[in-house]
């Protein structure tokens, strides 16, 4: 039975760690054992995150957590992850078609705004993006693996987080916003 559970942690870690593995949702019980600190300290849930005051691709400026007028949804990518390939352009046509009574903001890790700008004119994707070149904003909520969702309220408090991707996930999201 101990070799079954060994494996088990260990092929679910290797899921984990892929950019195209399951999604897994992340609570404190569902952390595999035997992982190395750098590993957990990237799967380690966070309960809230400060005030973090961004400016997307066109320059409108918005806040995430305390001070923000609504509820976000952090859509952390890069846009060679595969994962990220397949959760932008459905989360997209879920959110990005009209005005929401939430936010949501695709937060572009290790991009520069050339590069995003680019991409988004490829893609033609319609949601707020925001360049975050050296990752100081991304490495606020995890310090790597993508994409990463959290949704945080108007005080800050994280209310939802998943790491990697299902279609079933859009309606995990709607759950926890307005």
């Amino acid at each position: 039975m101990r070799i079954v559970s060994t494996c088990f942690s260990l092929f679910l870690l290797c899921c984990i760690l892929s950019c195209s593995r399951p999604t897994v949702s992340l609570s404190k019980k569902n952390i595999p054992a035997g992982i190395t600190p750098k590993e957990l300290a990237s799967l380690q849930p966070i309960d809230s995150v400060p005030s973090i005051e961004v400016s997307s691709l066109n320059g409108q400026r918005w806040v995430i957590g305390k001070g923000s007028q609504k509820k976000t949804l952090v859509i952390l990518f890069t846009t060679w992850c595969g994962t990220c390939k397949e959760a932008l352009p459905a989360l997209d046509a879920e959110f990005g078609k009209t005005a929401q009574p939430f936010q949501v903001l695709a937060i572009g890790r290790h991009h520069t705004e050339q590069a995003l700008l680019q991409w988004q004119a490829q893609t033609q994707f319609r949601l707020p993006v925001i360049a975050d070149s050296s990752a100081a904003v991304s490495s606020l909520f995890a310090p790597d693996l993508v994409p990463r969702f959290y949704i945080i309220d108007t005080t800050g408090n994280v209310l939802y987080q998943d790491i990697g991707w299902g279609n079933y996930m859009i309606e995990d999201f709607k759950k926890h916003l307005p």
